[in-house]
């Protein structure tokens, strides 16, 4: 005696596939997500804390790269080259020149913190009131420029615009690899079942 059993399977493996494209769908879901969620942290918790922020330029820059179902990969990225001193530690040297200009107390910055154009070294070096010294306690080189207030020019006090450095140490102060590895130890399973669940739910 034989019983021949036969079965359609064509829905079965249609369901299968479909199954296969929603775990591929969540798992670039869950992945964005937590890039998203990295990036969140990143702007509004990590950068306040290492930096002393007058705009929002540093905290736009920080973006992501969403991840797709055929390459299921995301990451988070700064647009800013300056920002990987912080994060590493590094002796910085002039890109150009002899010196690193930084900012001296008698310079006038905007509740924006950026520094324009008209009051950058090169510019601010072509006025008439505005020359180099040499600091006596560090020894170091300055563009200073001459009082404008009466009070001042009496003392034969100085405006400090900026302090001109061989070489600048940057510190290690910004945490930006951590905090994404730890938001994504703590979000990445959660974000991945809720995209599944929504994912298993569309499958008909």
């Amino acid at each position: 005696m034989r019983i021949d059993v036969r079965m359609d399977v064509r829905d079965i493996n249609r369901k299968m596939r479909a199954f296969s494209s929603e775990f591929a769908f969540a798992t670039a879901k869950a992945l964005t997500d937590t890039a998203k969620d990295a990036q969140y942290e990143i702007r509004n918790k990590e950068l306040p804390r290492a930096f002393d922020l007058k705009n929002k330029w540093t905290q736009s820059g920080i973006r992501i790269t969403p991840a797709k179902k055929d390459m299921p990969s995301a990451s988070v990225y700064s647009r800013d080259w300056y920002l990987t001193d912080h994060e590493h530690g590094k002796i910085r040297f002039p890109f150009q020149g002899k010196y690193i200009a930084i900012p001296g107390r008698g310079l006038p910055i905007g509740k924006s913190g950026r520094i324009t154009k008209a009051k950058r070294p090169n510019a601010v070096m072509r006025r008439p009131d505005v020359f180099i010294i040499t600091l006596r306690k560090s020894g170091l080189k300055a563009i200073v420029q001459r009082p404008r207030k009466k009070a001042d020019a009496k003392t034969g006090k100085l405006n400090v615009l900026y302090i001109l450095k061989p070489k600048v140490n940057i510190k290690e102060k910004l945490r930006f690899e951590e905090t994404v590895a730890e938001v994504v130890n703590k979000r990445f399973r959660r974000n991945y079942i809720r995209a599944l669940s929504r994912a298993i739910r569309t499958i008909r």
